[in-house]
């Protein structure tokens, strides 16, 4: 309008179609004239927008057609599809119209604070969502934790009554095959010392654990004392000194590296010599080349044998007879010495027997 005024036009002439402020009511009389700004009442419903001109002022059925109920249905006859009524929420009832227009036009602060505010109650919401998460998983955490605390002492408790059970079950079979308690009570001894030994061990050994810590915990501390005494040692060196000494050092690195690396090289090499002669003293070949020289080393003991008695001196005759006349005296000495042994042996076993003997035939004169 301040437009139309400034263009010299009328502001109130275009009378076509309502304004966005012009509200029709029921009656005329928000009007103020007909040339006169509309009123508020003006302003057709909210559904009833872009319509055309005349059918905004929707009129009820019954006064489309007087004196019927019909209306404009037609006439009673008419065969009417109630599935074809839609069905909303509400019950039977028309279909809701879209919303017409543009809308908002303008976002100003108000909108702005609404969406804000939507997005706070959201964030809220959420909030509130996974702080009650956090409380439900922080109470089931727990609970986890004196299930398992639980779990832990009912094993221990079936463990211990496991082994109730099988001394019980042991006691009962001890029972059905009529075993003497002094043995159970002695085997009950035995591994109650035994047990008690292995307790005497495992304290040993803790103790020897302990003392070894110690003893490692004293070597680091004069670990640490020798540093602090270098790192001193080296704070009144000179400049030039002190890149010496870090020269060494890294020197002293590089050089333990490598023994390192060359140290398992050798150690892959040792083993891959392993591999080999293991696989080498698998090999038929190599079977057969030991066999050949353990053959060569017993014939050429039997050379030496032969080299030796080759060059004894040679006896006459007579002398080798009386050589060979000593040794069947020899041999005959020695075989009347173990045949007076054998006799002996056998006087012993005559003797047993006939004791033996006796010992029967006076345990059976008892028995009967």
């Amino acid at each position: 309008r301040l437009c139309k005024q400034v263009r010299g036009e009328d502001p109130w002439q275009t009378m076509d179609r309502p304004g966005t402020g012009m509200r029709m009511g029921m009656g005329m009389g928000g009007m103020g004239g007909l040339n006169g700004p509309p009123g508020t009442a003006m302003r057709p419903p909210t559904g009833l927008r872009g319509l055309p001109q005349g059918t905004a002022m929707r009129q009820g059925t019954a006064a489309q057609r007087p004196g019927s109920r019909a209306g404009a249905l037609g006439p009673l006859n008419t065969n009417v599809q109630v599935a074809d009524r839609p069905v909303t929420q509400q019950g039977m009832m028309g279909m809701k119209m879209a919303n017409q227009g543009p809308g908002r036009q303008v976002a100003d602060k108000s909108y702005y604070m609404g969406e804000l505010r939507k997005k706070c109650d959201e964030m809220s919401k959420e909030i509130a969502k996974m702080q009650s998460e956090t409380e439900q998983y922080n109470k089931d955490n727990q609970t986890y934790t004196q299930q398992e605390r639980k779990y832990e002492s009912l094993i221990k408790e079936v463990r211990k009554l496991q082994g109730d059970f099988a001394d019980l079950n042991l006691i009962v079979d001890k029972s059905r095959t009529k075993t003497d308690p002094q043995d159970i009570a002695q085997a009950y001894q035995m591994l109650k010392a035994r047990n008690d030994q292995d307790s005497m061990k495992l304290d040993g050994v803790f103790s020897e654990r302990r003392e070894k810590e110690d003893d490692i915990k004293q070597v680091e501390q004069q670990i640490r004392e020798v540093q602090l005494k270098a790192e001193e040692k080296l704070n009144t060196l000179s400049q030039e000194q002190r890149m010496q000494y870090a020269q060494l050092q890294d020197d002293y690195s590089r050089l333990e590296a490598d023994i390192e690396q060359k140290l398992t090289t050798y150690d892959n090499l040792c083993r891959q010599v392993a591999k080999f002669e293991q696989s080498l003293a698998q090999e038929p070949n190599k079977q057969r080349m030991n066999s050949l020289q353990d053959q060569m080393q017993q014939l050429l003991a039997r050379k030496r044998d032969l080299e030796t008695a080759a060059n004894k001196p040679v006896l006459s005759e007579a002398e080798q007879r009386e050589q060979l006349l000593q040794q069947v005296k020899d041999d005959n000495a020695h075989i009347a010495t173990l045949t007076r042994n054998a006799e002996g042996v056998d006087k012993r076993i005559v003797q047993a027997q006939k004791e033996l003997d006796a010992f029967e035939a006076g345990g059976g004169g008892e028995t009967e």
